[in-house]
């Protein structure tokens, strides 16, 4: 989740695992000359890969946060309108600890 807040864009996540996968076919072409089209097929499908993943991983990530926030700005309207009531009010869980006890 620190990653989702520092880079904030996906298209930057991208960049040192592309990097990677550039360095490592160049290396290959280099070395073994007989398999050129085959390395540069695996080469495009993986970076196409590394971009999938990361896109879809990226919206999921910020579909949560989002959630998250949205849920604690409920919990709060909650508490703040539970509050308001003149009269004291607990609200129990199933197991029967409190989760909310008016002021």
């Amino acid at each position: 989740m620190l990653v989702t807040l520092i880079v904030q864009k996906w298209q930057l996540k991208i960049i040192v695992p592309a990097i990677a996968v550039v360095i490592s076919t160049g290396y290959a072409i280099h070395y073994i000359t007989g398999t050129i089209v085959f390395t540069m097929v695996t080469a495009v499908t993986q970076i196409l890969n590394i971009i999938i993943i990361v896109y879809f991983e990226d919206k999921v990530k910020w579909k949560m946060v989002s959630a998250n926030i949205q849920k604690d700005k409920w919990m709060q309207v909650n508490n703040f309108i539970l509050d308001s009531l003149p009269e004291n009010i607990m609200i129990l869980g199933t197991n029967g600890e409190a989760k909310f006890i008016s002021e």
